[in-house]
């Protein structure tokens, strides 16, 4: 979506959070880190990263902790001065045990991120709140752009995801996982070589033991596999999606119509979005942004 805070235009991207049951974290990561690389690649400057917490958790979960271990391999440590904490849903607690919960958070949870720079906010769940937050990223930015390790590890180092810090982060745990269900199945395949056939609930119980812990092996590696894309895939899919939208066209028109199309294509952005920022783009200087686009 596009804000305005101060009076400068911002584009805002929500992406997915790693606590989603219904998204393994090699989807979520890869969901991301086309975002970021996209972004990066056609020259958007990154203002800054927020990230959101809910104030109404009572501790913190160990997928919780994964998830931030992920969050600090993506950013690096030279980006959290441009990280904005935000606890969030704070009309779920009272004053006093949110207050308790945020000081946990700043010296426990978050104290590494905070030493590095990072900053914490509130967020009270009103437009007001959420303009201050903004506002706060671009001051703390001011003129320059942060660049991500893992924007600069797929970008500029042309790394494959599973290859970065981040994607290694997760190919290590699905590769633990898989390990652990192919020595439970060569176990249960020794069980089964060992069995009376005339033992049938055995027999039945084996195999479908077997059969389960083959399914279990065949998702890791498919969720390896999602780690194994590059830059090279997104920067085809963006010279295919600009070369379609400025097909029959011309001119200034056919720059931001491509521009649009690209966005709407990388970004999820629906029919308002994009009339939102075709209006935007016409005000904005696109030759810089249209060169990387058609670059490839």
């Amino acid at each position: 979506m596009v804000a305005s805070a101060g009076g400068t235009k911002v584009m805002l991207v929500d992406t997915p959070g790693f606590d989603d049951p219904n998204k393994s974290d090699s989807e979520i990561l890869k969901q991301i880190s086309t975002v970021l690389a996209v972004q990066y690649k056609l020259g958007f400057n990154l203002k800054g990263v927020i990230y959101l917490y809910r104030i109404s958790d009572i501790r913190h979960t160990g997928g919780a902790s994964s998830a931030l271990s992920l969050f600090n391999k993506i950013c690096g440590d030279h980006a959290f001065k441009n990280v904005i904490l935000t606890t969030t849903r704070w009309e779920q607690v009272t004053e006093t045990v949110g207050a308790k919960r945020e000081a946990e958070l700043r010296q426990g949870f978050w104290k590494h991120m905070l030493t590095l720079g990072a900053t914490m906010t509130r967020y009270r769940g009103d437009r007001a709140s959420a303009l201050a937050i903004v506002s706060n990223v671009l001051k703390i930015a001011g003129k320059n752009a942060v660049v991500l390790d893992l924007q600069r590890e797929m970008v500029e180092e042309n790394k494959a995801l599973k290859d970065t810090s981040a994607g290694s982060f997760v190919n290590d745990d699905l590769r633990a996982v898989r390990m652990k269900h192919e020595e439970e199945l060569a176990a249960l395949e020794i069980v089964r070589n060992g069995l009376d056939n005339t033992d049938r609930r055995g027999m039945q119980s084996t195999m479908e033991g077997i059969e389960s812990e083959k399914q279990k092996v065949a998702f890791a590696k498919k969720e390896q596999d999602k780690l194994g894309w590059n830059i090279a895939e997104v920067q085809a899919e963006i010279s295919k999606e600009a070369t379609e939208s400025k097909r029959n066209r011309s001119g200034v028109a056919a720059m931001i119509s491509a521009a649009v199309d690209v966005l709407a294509r990388f970004f999820h952005l629906g029919p308002a979005a994009k009339a939102e920022f075709t209006l935007w783009f016409s005000d904005f200087s696109l030759s810089d942004f249209v060169s990387n686009i058609f670059s490839s």
